[in-house]
């Protein structure tokens, strides 16, 4: 609770003396990330921190703002409605099963109001999963996010089904996968690189890439060999794991 108590203690300041605007100081690490001098109400901050966050200049979502705000709806909100389903990595098809499920996310969304009844709110909360929240957790996200997808539809319909109406300064969170040989791929056109790493697709059976997965793999394919190299590779880790016992 001593990191939500902050977090709530900077969103009061920022209400009260800076017209709820504020910047967050970047650096660049060693490794080429870029990072906030604060936790505190940043966008790599905890659950909360994101949930908190908008943008101070909205923007017009257009169709292709759309798209992005369907791909994060997918990623908050697949394995809350559809847990046993497989995920889907291809974009176009997470924003199809947006269309699908439109409806019940709507209506969900618009049960979390000040005017939903408690008993009313429950029901609706335990399938959204709110418990007490946990490193990696998206409780308060999802519902943020939820509250802005339902304003975002309202304001679409009041403005004749135009998209690029629609203003929101709503971020999308996107996790990227190895980022770093991500940017490799693209610089050195690696094809086959760019696959493990999700820059680009295998056609013939649209796989997630996973390049530690790949590494793993040779690492037991080397480990288990019975040439001479693999012995001393055999031998190099079973010392390591002596000195650690």
């Amino acid at each position: 609770f001593r990191t939500v108590n902050s977090n709530l203690k900077q969103a009061r300041k920022n209400l009260l003396y800076s017209c709820n605007v504020f910047w967050h100081p970047w650096f660049c690490d060693w490794r080429g990330r870029f990072n906030t001098r604060v936790n505190e109400l940043s966008p790599q901050g905890d659950d909360l921190s994101k949930a908190l966050l908008l943008f101070t200049e909205w923007n017009e979502l257009g169709e292709g703002g759309k798209k992005w705000v369907y791909v994060r709806a997918y990623d908050l909100l697949h394995k809350i409605i559809e847990p046993d389903e497989v995920k889907r990595h291809i974009f176009d098809e997470q924003v199809s099963w947006v269309k699908q499920h439109l409806d019940e996310i709507l209506k969900i969304g618009e049960r979390l109001s000040r005017s939903t009844s408690n008993e009313e709110l429950e029901p609706i909360l335990d399938r959204l999963e709110v418990t007490k929240p946990g490193r990696k957790s998206e409780i308060f996200q999802r519902i943020a996010f939820l509250i802005e997808f339902v304003r975002i539809h309202r304001e679409y319909e009041l403005n004749n089904q135009d998209w690029s109406k629609v203003k929101s300064g709503l971020p999308i969170h996107l996790d990227a996968s190895c980022n770093g040989f991500q940017h490799i791929a693209a610089l050195t056109r690696n094809e086959k690189l760019a696959k493990s790493v999700n820059l680009l697709y295998d056609e013939e059976d649209m796989a997630k890439g996973d390049l530690y997965q790949e590494v793993a793999d040779e690492a037991l394919s080397e480990y288990q060999d019975k040439s001479g190299q693999s012995s001393k590779l055999r031998k190099i880790i079973d010392e390591i794991c002596q000195t650690e016992e």
